[in-house]
């Protein structure tokens, strides 16, 4: 009776060195995992086939490839894998045997390929601490990249030789409701041990993340990573060493993929938070916008496998536990609501404007009626009186020339004004008739 793990320690992480990563002895595209030579994995030749870039691509459909194996220099991006050279790097028992990356330009993850002891529990959880001797053996066996400081995720295989299935910690009472399976399940999947705190045994949504692959093995999918347990001796099959290559292959793919996602959507989410609306232009909403919709395209995926369903259904249990589908619909009701506001806003402003100019264009006309009125009343005050002098003007003047002045002169000379006057006022009474 005896148990047999392997890790895939996932860490955020980032590229520091100056140098590309092929300068740096990464190799590009996933880590090539042999699959045994078991009849379970051979080809129609009866050869045994590596788990690499080409075997991958046409596992999985090509919406994903970029996401998950294109290989740049140019801004160390993509996806790396290194092997380690020489006798393994060794830990309390813990083996590294090979190292992945997959970069980005907001930074990316670092994979640690580990053999873990017979102690597997109390070693994975000392090696997923965030500050702790594991911590510091893993960061100094990769100097090219930095850890952020965050837990890892995991992704474990556990199978076992025997005819019962071990115990993960030496005192299971805690958890005796739950089977010896169920104990595996959860610490290496959460990547604990009991030391650092035991669930509610009763929670029923604890492996609601349960997906049931075979008759052989199951997966169970928790917040902090995912376990894919042996539900069958390696004495009695030998699938389980070809499961193993397929948690390191497509599998991890798969969880990694799952990253993509949950980051692309919390860094989306984070950048709606921050908008201020009322300081927010159309522009900052245009380019959430288009994240959203290259997202989309790029990564926001559940059918993702050419072949079988397996892959999926990890890919989806584990979208379930971080509530993706209700994340990625929140952050497009977000936006939709700020568009909305923005066009509300806009066409606030617009009408707004609209009548702004309207007020100016009636107070124009109105200081233009003004000024006509003035300019008509002045030409009305000074036709009349020229209307008016230009008789008495006439008639002074003719009655100055042909008679001697005196005042029968000037009262005659009114008069015939006065007549002249009546006269030209009635014509043009007439005239305009």
């Amino acid at each position: 009776m005896a148990a047999d793990v392997f890790a895939c320690l996932i860490f955020r992480a980032r590229w520091k060195a100056e140098r590309t990563p092929s300068s740096r002895s990464w190799s590009p595209g996933p880590l090539p995992v042999p699959i045994p030579a078991v009849e379970a994995a051979a080809g129609r030749a009866g050869e045994s086939v590596v788990a690499d870039r080409s075997a991958r691509t046409g596992y999985f459909s090509a919406r994903v490839h970029d996401a998950l194996y294109s290989a740049q220099d140019t801004g160390a991006t993509g996806r790396w894998h290194r092997r380690s050279s020489g006798e393994p790097p060794e830990w309390t028992g813990a083996v590294v045997h090979d190292w992945e990356l997959l970069l980005d330009e907001e930074g990316g993850y670092a994979v640690a390929h580990v053999r873990l002891p017979q102690q597997a529990v109390e070693v994975l959880s000392e090696l997923t601490k965030v500050r702790g001797e594991g911590r510091r053996w893993l960061s100094a066996l990769v100097d090219d990249v930095t850890f952020e400081p965050v837990r890892p995720r995991v992704v474990t295989h556990f199978c076992w030789a025997g005819d019962r299935i071990p115990e993960p910690i030496p005192d299971p009472a805690a958890l005796a409701s739950w089977s010896t399976m169920q104990r595996w399940q959860w610490f290496l999947a959460s990547g604990t041990s009991a030391a650092d705190g035991l669930p509610d045994p009763a929670d029923p949504r604890i492996f609601a993340g349960t997906v049931h692959l075979s008759s052989d093995w199951r997966a169970a999918i928790l917040r902090d990573g995912v376990t894919y347990t042996a539900l069958t001796s390696t004495e009695a099959t030998d699938f389980h060493a070809v499961a193993r290559a397929y948690v390191r292959s497509i599998h991890l793919d798969a969880v990694l993929l799952g990253l993509l996602q949950l980051n692309a959507l919390h860094r989306i989410a984070d950048r709606i938070a921050g908008i201020r609306v009322d300081r927010t232009g159309a522009g900052a909403v245009e380019s959430l916008e288009a994240e959203i919709l290259d997202i989309r395209a790029r990564l926001w995926w559940n059918n993702v496998s050419e072949r079988g369903v397996q892959v999926a259904e990890v890919l989806r249990a584990f979208q379930n536990q971080h509530r993706m589908a209700d994340l990625y619909a929140q952050v497009v009701a977000d936006l939709d609501d700020i568009s909305r506001y923005l066009q509300a806003r806009r066409a606030r402003l617009e009408d707004e404007a609209l009548a702004d100019a309207q007020a100016r264009q009636r107070r124009a006309e109105e200081r233009h009626r003004v000024s006509e009125d003035r300019d008509r009343r002045n030409q009305t005050t000074i036709a009349v009186t020229s209307f008016v002098l230009l008789p008495f003007a006439v008639t002074f003047s003719g009655a100055a020339v042909l008679a001697d002045p005196s005042v029968s002169a000037f009262a005659w000379s009114i008069v015939a004004a006065l007549v002249l006057s009546l006269a030209l006022a009635v014509a043009s009474f007439l005239r305009d008739r």
